[in-house]
């Protein structure tokens, strides 16, 4: 059976035939001792009996005889076995199971977190990081994301006029490309827009940049020469091209 202490609430198992009718036990946790009776004990006997008549006058000449009761047996103290402490289950292989850490789940989680930052980071911030790397354009350009770079650069010095060249009409461009950004920025295509009297477009050329980049404060001078239509343009407009 199982007892506690009442002291230190140490638990033990105890043999109940140990306990006979009750038992004074101790502790060998904090040293308390209390009276520990088993459940199937006989119960506490009751008052005693009334005291019987007085004893006869002894005849004379009669031996007196002398009564003697045994000493009561002393009480022995019993020191219960403690209750052996819960063991972690085991393992396979013989070992006591170690409890997970969460400082790995924790770990791990982070890092998918880094993870997923730098790949949002790159694909919704790869305007920027064109702007300030310009050799990334053709990384995006493979991977079909388009761009829209602010570009840090404008047109200075444009002139343009009609020409003509081996037989045809042309507009003779000249115009200058100045990086005003802080840091090194791609130079995109230059497209030539063609329209009529009404604004209605009539062609669209794209030019290639003299260079594929200007570091800061650089400049280029792209020189080109637009065919005309048959019909002639009454204006035109020069700008960065955009993706496509």
């Amino acid at each position: 059976m199982n007892i506690t202490c009442p002291n230190c609430d140490t638990r033990y198992k105890i043999n109940p035939q140990a306990l006979g009718q009750g038992r004074t036990v101790r502790c060998t946790a904090c040293g308390h001792r209390w009276l520990v009776v088993p459940p199937d004990a006989a119960p506490p006997a009751g008052p005693p009996p009334p005291a019987g008549p007085p004893p006869l006058p002894r005849p004379p000449g009669a031996t007196a005889t002398r009564t003697f009761e045994a000493p009561p047996e002393p009480t022995r103290i019993i020191e219960p076995a403690p209750l052996p402490e819960a063991v972690t289950p085991r393992t396979d292989g013989g070992r006591p199971a170690r409890p997970k850490s969460p400082g790995r789940a924790i770990v791990l989680w982070l890092a998918l977190l880094l993870a997923a930052l730098a790949v949002t980071g790159f694909v919704a911030g790869r305007n920027e990081l064109v702007a300030l790397f310009p050799k990334l354009v053709p990384v995006y350009d493979r991977l079909g994301l388009p761009l829209a770079p602010e570009l840090g650069l404008e047109f200075r010095g444009l002139h343009a006029a009609e020409a003509e060249a081996d037989g045809r009409r042309v507009l003779a461009l000249e115009v200058e490309i100045h990086n005003v950004a802080e840091g090194e920025r791609a130079v995109p295509k230059v497209e030539v827009v063609l329209f009529d009297k009404d604004r209605r477009e009539l062609a669209r050329t794209r030019l290639d940049p003299p260079q594929a980049s200007l570091s800061a404060g650089g400049m280029t001078r792209l020189k080109a020469e637009v065919p005309l239509p048959a019909s002639g343009a009454a204006s035109y407009m020069v700008n960065f091209a955009g993706p496509g």
